[in-house]
């Protein structure tokens, strides 16, 4: 404040410094004009001529005076106030430097912090496996569906997806794929061993599963060991085996059912995989009336006597009544469970469909069995099950490379 009123102060004093002499010369020039007008004999009318010129620097020698006057007593209040200008506060001591920073150490709160973290952690990955309700082990799929699992099938990586699943298993022998189906096989052939040949049907709750897949894989596989396999395609609605294996659908499983073909004129071989390939036709109605008549069981018998092992792709179990019918005839039923995905409410209720009627509640579903699918070995080896699948991740090196030269014959 009293920076500003001495600016101010040094302004007003410039400016009425000014004033001062522009006042002098106005009161020097009305002078000399009234000595002009003195000395001068004039006519009358040049005298108003000359009155008129004086009223002008008369009137702003009058004006600067009254702003000179004016600038005086603004001068004279500045310096009046300036003498009483009083600062609004006052030093009680003097603050100190600190040689600390005024808050704790931050490396004391690491350890809090982490505690805390690893609270709400474990908090949330409890959380998280009570809202998971997919099924990832055979302890689970035993304890929640009460049906054995035979088998992990894992997944097969990128890398090594550069030929189909069945191709595969062929090629690569000792890899976690193919063992993976050679102990599905040699568990099926254990568990009933005087009941060959059997049918075996293969679904699962859901589509994409991945029970075409398992279907193929285990028909390549159980033709390795020296058994006469038939695969026979029963998914009318999305048939995908014929995808997987080639071939042509002129005729299928429709004409052995509905015009009584030769099962050898409609089957067609497949050499290079050594096994034997039914397909299904497009069909244009309702093939309820198929399942439920004599037609296919009695196609199902005559297979049974041409053939070792007869595998059967079918729809899935919810939302088809065929597969229902089809479970009847079979004599071993493979319930494929999509590993971490497939949810237990829906494998139980899909279980709960393939209940043959009569029995105590374990007799009626001892026909089936389960199998998980797709399953992630690494993430699965993440839960510590103790089984095959953390057998495939750990010694994958082992079991992959033979220390000699194997010959299948």
């Amino acid at each position: 404040m009293r920076a500003s009123t001495s600016a101010e102060l040094a302004r007003l004093d410039s400016r009425i410094a000014e004033l001062k002499i522009d006042i002098e010369r106005a009161g020097t020039a009305v002078q000399a004009f009234l000595r002009q007008r003195t000395n001068a004999a004039r006519p009358a009318s040049e005298g108003g001529e000359a009155d008129q010129r004086l009223q002008e620097p008369e009137r702003d020698a009058v004006a600067k005076g009254q702003l000179y006057h004016t600038l005086l007593r603004r001068q004279q209040e500045i310096r009046n106030q300036q003498e009483t200008i009083a600062p609004d506060a006052r030093i009680l001591s003097l603050a100190a430097t600190p040689d600390r920073p005024s808050s704790a150490n931050p490396l004391l709160f690491i350890f809090p912090a982490l505690i805390a973290f690893l609270i709400c952690g474990s908090l949330l990955a409890v959380i998280l496996e009570k809202l998971d309700r997919g099924l990832r082990s055979e302890r689970e799929i035993n304890e929640a569906l009460g049906i054995p699992c035979i088998g992990l099938v894992p997944q097969v990586t990128q890398r090594d997806r550069t030929r189909r699943l069945h191709e595969y298993l062929l090629a690569s022998p000792f890899a976690a794929y193919s063992e993976a189906f050679r102990l599905i096989a040699a568990t099926m052939q254990l568990a009933s061993p005087l009941r060959q040949p059997k049918v075996v049907l293969i679904t699962s709750s859901l589509p994409g599963e991945g029970k075409t897949t398992v279907a193929v894989s285990l028909s390549v596989c159980s033709a390795l060991l020296r058994q006469r396999v038939l695969l026979v395609d029963l998914d009318f609605k999305h048939p995908s085996i014929l995808r997987e294996l080639g071939g042509n659908t002129d005729q299928g499983v429709l004409d052995l059912l509905l015009n009584n073909r030769p099962p050898a004129k409609v089957i067609q071989s497949i050499p290079e995989l050594g096994l034997d390939y039914l397909p299904i036709n497009r069909c244009s109605f309702d093939p309820l009336a198929l399942f439920a008549g004599d037609e296919l069981p009695r196609l199902l018998h005559q297979l049974r006597g041409s053939y070792d092992c007869v595998i059967i792709d079918s729809l899935p179990v919810l939302g088809s009544t065929e597969t229902r019918l089809l479970a009847a005839m079979a004599d071993e039923i493979l319930f494929v469970v999509k590993w971490g995905s497939t949810r237990r409410e829906l494998a139980q209720n899909a279980l709960n469909l393939l209940r043959r009627p009569g029995g105590s509640p374990a007799q009626q579903l001892r026909h089936v069995s389960a199998l998980v699918a797709q399953v992630d070995l690494k993430k699965h080896a993440r839960y510590g099950y103790s089984d095959a699948g953390e057998y495939f991740l750990k010694y994958e090196n082992y079991s992959s490379r033979p220390s000699g030269e194997i010959r299948l014959l």
